[in-house]
């Protein structure tokens, strides 16, 4: 293995550790604030339009500006995937866990790991082996049996709506991928962001919701710095390693979220979870060290 591939697999590693630890630290800030009453569209885009701009002082005040790539025949595509993920996306997401029961959208939320491996394989070329299908199938049963605790999961509307933005999701991270040769991550994170988040406003303002409620600004200004390093970090990710690779790495997210909600929330985990987080963890450290 060259110096340079080498030292891809390490920067890979520590960018998509950062990026699911910052999401499931931001999901467990959004589930605070929900509990504390806010509304999931206000919030969001009051997070996202924030996160927006932390990424405009990062981008032109700390990084060196002659290492930006921006290609502005891109720039409506960046727009257009901002709003399908953060703000189409995050719509379905939202309906969905109403119409649907928690356990399921824990679960089906991360078929967008497989859609991303499908995706990833029509568009980039990416190829599937029957390796990498294994560790696929060992990541989802890791993740359902954490997300439902090994019960069976009751069918519901709301699901087809959680596999609408689950879908969303997966196309923006591989069409994402076939850009950023060409666009630094900072100006895909920011266009994903401010895009998102202005929709989300747009919806709130539809809907009638309180659009300027600040009860919720401590929650909403802390969660919006982990809003702003995770989507940094998932494009720094896709930056240099494939799509298939983030994706699958990422369901390191609901180890983090079994972790964090047994210590702030004290929801205790039992024998079925923790196989299921060993799954993952051990599927994880395969990956890293395999051609994924």
């Amino acid at each position: 293995m060259s110096k340079n591939k080498a030292g891809n697999n390490i920067k890979g590693f520590i960018y998509v550790f950062l990026f699911s630890i910052s999401w499931a630290i931001d999901a467990i800030i959004a589930k605070l604030a929900y509990k504390k009453g806010a509304d999931p569209f206000v919030f969001s885009y009051q997070t996202l339009l924030l996160a927006s701009f932390l990424m405009i002082g990062y981008t032109f005040i700390l990084k060196n500006k002659s290492s930006l790539k921006l290609t502005k025949k891109d720039i409506p595509l960046m727009i257009f995937l901002g709003f399908l993920a953060n703000g189409v996306g995050t719509a379905f997401e939202q309906v969905g866990l109403k119409l649907s029961f928690a356990t399921n959208y824990g679960f089906i939320i991360k078929t967008a790991t497989f859609f991303v491996v499908i995706f990833a394989f029509l568009i980039l070329k990416e190829k599937i082996s029957f390796k990498k299908m294994i560790l696929l199938f060992c990541l989802l049963l890791g993740s359902y049996f954490i997300s439902t605790k090994g019960e069976s999961l009751i069918p519901a509307l709301g699901d087809i709506f959680i596999i609408s933005a689950a879908l969303c999701f997966a196309l923006v991270a591989v069409l994402s991928k076939k850009i950023i040769n060409r666009n630094s991550a900072e100006f895909l994170s920011f266009f994903r962001l401010f895009s998102g988040g202005f929709t989300l406003f747009t919806i709130s303002l539809i809907l009638g919701k309180n659009i300027l409620n600040t009860l919720y600004f401590f929650y909403m200004l802390i969660d919006s710095v982990f809003r702003f390093l995770l989507i940094l970090f998932l494009y720094k990710t896709i930056e240099i390693k494939s799509a298939s690779y983030m994706t699958m790495m990422s369901m390191m997210f609901s180890v983090f979220v079994a972790v964090f909600s047994y210590f702030i929330f004290g929801e205790t985990m039992n024998l079925v979870q923790i196989l299921g987080a060993i799954m993952i963890i051990g599927s994880v450290v395969l990956i890293q060290k395999s051609e994924i």
